[in-house]
């Protein structure tokens, strides 16, 4: 029985020189028996009740089959249709076949003295492409003194290579993609570790990929089913873009260091990456489930349970990213309890070879962290024993064709830990009154109605030092598009306003409002000021 509608029963003839098949089938079916245990290069009979009119013979076709697609119509039909009967739209069938039989160079003699693995697939309504749930495989034994067939259904699906090939693809595309995701996007934390394992997996998905897909084409060649046939180019594209998706990956931590236009195409090429990542993944999750549909595997609905949950989990890890990583830091990074060190200390380190930068008067060890810089290691290299501030705040960027970035609290966490030291300050006196910590202000309007400022007084003999004083916005004077002269007023009336020397050439002031704690950078340009900044408007102008 090959199922409720569908009897097959075979014995030899009398002389033991035909192979006999009895079938009991609904009209609108057909019925494939091969002889062998798959469907590549094996000879078959199909019993065809859909091609012709329900009422007249049906057709038997003599065929072989190369491969997963409608088997093909041999020049010569050896079969034999002896007896036909139509009952209540059921036929019943009975054919047969020489057992020696030798043509177009191959040997379809049936071996009768053992045991034959026979396989069957059968469709309703057209003779196209059947699924899992259509074929199967069955043991025939014939006992030479009878010349009776057995049959031993059951037997595992000799197809085991598809569900070896889709256990392993959704392994790689659904399993793995999503540690590469979470490495890759969510892991940013464990700069070093995340990037061993994204990079890892990256290149056992592709490997996987690779191997997967050409032994399918392999062993399976081309089907001709419609969906079977896109199933194998989107395979072979998904193939394709996985290695150089992979090799890609490998090219952004090459070029994202080196120079200012290779920084540029690293970001680019990250972007890139990260496009081309995302859609690949969709991609191949839905040729995996397609697949299973193709398949008719019974766990083809548990795919699309998969998907909501691979969608609801990467969603919440979206949320508490962006929630971890939206820019909340209040004012300048402060951390207690580190060494401190003098600024001939500090430049002895880097004689020494260190990679040092500075945030305000904090040393920053960017030794382990430089290459797996988001914004590449070329912005880390040549800030070298410089005060990287301005550009953490977003007020600048290294080059024209790179947008300034304003870090999230979730960076500023991160930066924190490469803490080593700070600048120990060289101060003659300092002054506090009671009250919250001094910071710089950028609106006016938040100052004036203030009641409870702090006043902080102090000689700064070393510029390179961060000291907090409290300003009021005077006067702002828009000189340009994206340029603007900003008057402070400093609270403090005994803050110098020159310093002798070049040491604050090129500096910044950290500028935080009190109002809101958004901390900006602003460039010290003496130039600028009321009592100078006049004298060069009229020295120009004459």
């Amino acid at each position: 029985m090959i199922n409720d509608e569908i009897n097959m029963t075979a014995n030899l003839n009398t002389e033991k020189t035909y192979f006999q098949i009895h079938i009991s089938m609904p009209t609108d079916h057909y019925v494939g028996i091969g002889f062998g245990e798959d469907m590549f290069n094996v000879p078959m009979v199909v019993a065809d009740g859909i091609t012709p009119p329900s009422d007249e013979t049906p057709i038997i076709h003599d065929c072989f089959s190369i491969g997963h697609k409608l088997p093909v119509d041999n020049t010569e039909n050896v079969y034999n249709l002896i007896e036909h009967e139509l009952e209540e739209n059921q036929w019943s069938l009975t054919f047969e076949r020489p057992i020696k039989l030798e043509r177009d160079g191959r040997d379809e003699t049936m071996d009768i003295t053992k045991p034959m693995i026979m396989v069957y697939g059968f469709r309703d309504e057209a003779y196209k492409f059947h699924g899992k749930g259509n074929r199967g495989l069955f043991n025939m034994t014939i006992d030479p003194s009878t010349g009776k067939a057995y049959f031993n259904g059951g037997i595992p699906d000799g197809n085991i290579y598809f569900k070896v090939h889709g256990i392993l693809m959704y392994i790689g595309w659904s399993i793995m993609t999503f540690i590469s995701i979470v490495s890759g996007r969510y892991m940013k934390h464990y700069y070093n570790f995340r990037m061993i394992i994204h990079a890892s997996v990256g290149l056992l998905i592709a490997v996987n990929t690779v191997v997967v897909i050409i032994f399918a084409l392999t062993k399976y060649g081309s089907p001709d089913s419609s969906a079977r046939v896109a199933h194998k180019p989107i395979g072979i594209a998904i193939m394709v873009v996985s290695v150089v998706q992979c090799l890609e990956g490998m090219t952004v931590k090459q070029v994202a260091g080196s120079n200012s236009v290779q920084s540029i195409w690293g970001k680019r090429s990250k972007i890139v990456h990260q496009v081309v990542g995302y859609l690949l993944i969709i991609l191949s999750n839905l040729q995996v489930a397609t697949g299973l549909v193709n398949y008719e595997s019974p766990v083809t609905n548990l795919i699309y349970l998969h998907f909501a949950v691979f969608v609801l989990m990467l969603g919440i890890l979206e949320g508490i990213y962006r929630y971890k990583f939206q820019y909340k830091k209040k004012g300048v990074i402060k951390k207690m309890g580190v060494p401190e060190y003098s600024e001939f200390e500090f430049n002895e380190m880097l004689n020494d070879g260190q990679k040092l930068v500075l945030f305000n008067n904090f040393i920053i060890d960017v030794d382990s962290f430089q290459d797996q810089h988001p914004g590449t290691a070329y912005v880390i290299s040549e800030n070298i024993g410089k005060d990287i501030g301005k550009y953490f705040y977003g007020a600048y960027s290294m080059s024209p064709d790179i947008s300034p970035y304003t870090h999230s609290n979730y960076a500023a966490n991160l930066l924190e830990k490469l803490i080593i030291g700070k600048i120990k300050p060289i101060l003659t006196k300092t002054q506090r009154g009671n009250g919250i910590n001094l910071s710089g202000t950028k609106e006016a309007e938040s100052l004036l109605s203030s009641k409870n400022i702090t006043t902080h007084q102090s000689e700064i003999l070393n510029p390179l030092q961060t000291q907090d004083y409290t300003f009021i916005i005077k006067e702002k004077e828009k000189i340009a598009p994206g340029l603007a002269r900003v008057m402070l007023q400093s609270l403090d009336a005994n803050v110098k306003k020159f310093y002798p020397g070049l040491k604050l050439s090129g500096k910044s002031w950290s500028i935080t409002s009190l109002q809101n704690f958004v901390s900006r950078y602003y460039t010290i340009c003496n130039c600028m000021g009321s009592q100078i900044y006049d004298e060069y408007i009229k020295a120009i102008t004459c």
